[in-house]
């Protein structure tokens, strides 16, 4: 199993359900209000919570590292904490 896909089977957490974005758009460039929101979480949980690097994170969304090290860096969501129940 690749990195990538370990780290999404890894988070155990049925994101592309609870979260209103297509799980496509979550894995691409896109900037809506949204999909920003559930890729924010994704990354605070991964590199914060799991110790991801950020690189791995950003191979596996199909976005840049330095996008995902500043969602990451940024204020933790509140309903982050939700999703390790």
């Amino acid at each position: 199993m690749s990195p990538s896909i370990s780290l999404f089977y890894s988070l155990n957490v049925p994101f592309y359900s609870l979260l209103s974005p297509e799980a496509s758009a979550i894995r691409s460039g896109v900037r809506k209000k949204e999909v920003v929101r559930a890729r924010k979480i994704l990354c605070q949980i991964a590199v914060r919570r799991l110790g991801y690097p950020g690189a791995e994170v950003a191979r596996f969304l199909e976005i840049s590292t330095s996008a995902v090290n500043c969602l990451a860096s940024q204020k933790e969501l509140t309903e982050t904490g939700r999703y390790l129940e």
